[in-house]
């Protein structure tokens, strides 16, 4: 999770200026900047000095020359300011809090103490068995209605059953009244487990840090993946989870969760928790961690769930 670093107007002109070119010596920066704004060389100096301290732009001392060069791409910048400004937007009021996270939104006490008891607990585990510590206390924002949910989360006529996710780093999650067969609690420890992925490795492909979640969470039941492996058993193959869709509804509809949860279920019983921890850091890696090849491997998963689940019957 990335720091905060409040720049301000005054310091972006000279952090423009180092993004476009660097590094630069102090002079060559004064005379930029001078020929934009009308600022005293002293007040340059303390615009660099700030921009120091707030560890965004750092120095080489060449004999008497100072060479500036910047530690953070725009990108970054870009990225903690809009999570500052949504962690005010949907953190500005908390009502309850817990050890590791955070309740705002809807006031509904006895909702928010429920998920909390629930998500400490949770935390507990997954975070060592994905060794990740938290490093500031997870906000999570409770809608009044579902409806507000779906258009927080950009889906206007959103289905029934997505009822919680996650954006610039807050979980947000629907009222209780909205879980009709999987607990709230359930499905706060599977989006949960998204933001952790996240945090380890933001480019994990999307069928895997599903499957670790849905993993993690526990809300799948052997007969409900006993029933879905059922239906695709004609068309398991070796490339099917790669064809699996990143759209909600249609990873949904295809038995995605059921699927990416067997591949977690295969690699932490055959290959150990810390394989998996590797491979989620590293999936491009696959030959080095699990000491096989990615068809092999994906031949032996397959022989995995028709024991675990179609020749069992």
């Amino acid at each position: 999770m990335d720091n905060q670093y409040s720049i301000t107007n005054s310091e972006w002109v000279i952090m423009r200026i180092l993004l476009n070119k660097s590094p630069l010596g102090s002079k060559e920066i004064i005379n930029q900047v001078q020929d934009q704004n009308n600022w005293s060389v002293a007040t340059i100096k303390t615009f660099l000095s700030r921009l120091v301290s707030k560890n965004v732009i750092g120095y080489r001392k060449i004999k008497n020359a100072f060479i500036y060069f910047p530690t953070v791409t725009e990108m970054v910048y870009i990225r903690n300011e809009m999570r500052a400004f949504y962690s005010r937007l949907y953190g500005d009021v908390i009502h309850y809090e817990t050890a590791h996270f955070q309740f705002s939104g809807q006031n509904d006490l006895e909702y928010a103490h429920h998920l909390g008891d629930m998500l400490e607990k949770y935390y507990l585990r997954v975070s060592r068995d994905l060794e990740i510590e938290l490093t500031r206390k997870q906000i999570i924002y409770i809608y009044p209605t579902i409806k507000g949910l779906h258009s927080a989360l950009g889906y206007e006529e959103g289905p029934s059953w997505l009822t919680a996710g996650w954006f610039w780093e807050i979980v947000h999650i629907a009222p209780k009244d909205s879980f009709t067969n999987i607990k709230p609690e359930l499905i706060a420890s599977h989006v949960f487990t998204q933001l952790l992925i996240h945090y380890i490795n933001p480019r994990a492909p999307f069928w895997l840090w599903q499957g670790v979640s849905v993993y993690e969470s526990g809300w799948l039941t052997f007969d409900k993946i006993k029933a879905a492996i059922s239906i695709l058993r004609k068309q398991i193959h070796p490339h099917l989870i790669f064809r699996i869709s990143t759209d909600d509804d249609l990873f949904k509809n295809q038995y995605g969760y059921e699927l990416t949860y067997t591949v977690i279920e295969f690699i932490v019983n055959r290959f150990g928790n810390s394989s998996l921890l590797q491979f989620i850091k590293a999936p491009e890696q696959m030959r080095f961690i699990f000491n096989m090849s990615e068809d092999e491997f994906w031949k032996v998963w397959i022989e995995f769930i028709q024991t675990r689940y179609i020749n069992e019957e």
